[in-house]
């Protein structure tokens, strides 16, 4: 009975929006969640490379700052300099179906989206990007040691320096409660990561930055306890 009830209301998702006119279908996708389909908006438009070029730099880091992960000084971007997301962007093209990342680009528009959310996006040094990129978060042991930025680093798995874990934590918090997008069941451990690491006063101030040239904060930087809610 319950499959049938899911099915009924999957097809009539699906009626409502072929129902939408053309120009405007593209302001809404269908996504599958819990067993049946969802009409979900697209709440913005978004132009990713812009929002880098324009906002990101100028904006979040109007005078220069620090890199996440090792800490070096900058005062403006620069062709050393990445801008990398915490939440993999492969991950998120996984999650919406698309076969690669290009493809979702040009058949998504959610997914640039969410890739151009700056509450996800870190500046990090080129070297450091290329050396990380693909790798997931967890904990290793002192066994491990730590390379010159305090990373330990085993096969695909990367344990980041205790002063970033906080901030990793809460930035995957923010883009499962913004986008639905799913966490690994092993991370609950960044449960953890949250509480031995609460927020820093560079965090805040990065938050609020974003939340003025955006228009949102990240609700687990302004108010941590609301990270007691999630059920992961």
């Amino acid at each position: 009975m319950k499959k049938q009830i899911l099915h009924f209301l999957s097809k009539s998702v699906q009626t409502v929006h072929q129902s939408i006119s053309g120009s405007e279908r593209s302001k809404y996708s269908l996504r599958l969640g819990g067993g049946m389909l969802l009409l979900c908006a697209v709440t913005a438009q978004a132009d990713y490379r812009q929002i880098v070029e324009e906002t990101f730099w100028e904006k979040v880091y109007p005078t220069g700052g620090q890199t996440f992960y090792c800490n070096t000084e900058f005062s403006s971007s620069s062709p050393v300099l990445n801008v990398g997301h915490i939440y993999p962007t492969n991950w998120i093209s996984e999650f919406l179906g698309c076969r690669s990342e290009r493809t979702c680009l040009r058949t998504k528009p959610e997914y640039e989206v969410m890739i151009s959310d700056m509450h996800n996006m870190i500046p990090v040094n080129a070297y450091q990007y290329l050396k990380l990129k693909g790798s997931v978060f967890g904990n290793l042991d002192d066994s491990i040691d730590t390379n010159e930025c305090g990373i330990r680093k085993r096969f695909h798995l990367i344990d980041p320096p205790k002063e970033l874990k906080g901030d990793i934590a809460r930035i995957h918090f923010y883009m499962h409660q913004k986008y639905q997008l799913p966490l690994n069941s092993n991370y609950a451990f960044m449960k953890e990561w949250h509480r031995q690491d609460p927020p820093s006063p560079e965090e805040k101030a990065k938050n609020q930055r974003i939340n003025d040239a955006q228009g949102n904060d990240n609700p687990f930087v302004s108010n941590p306890k609301l990270v007691d809610d999630l059920e992961l």
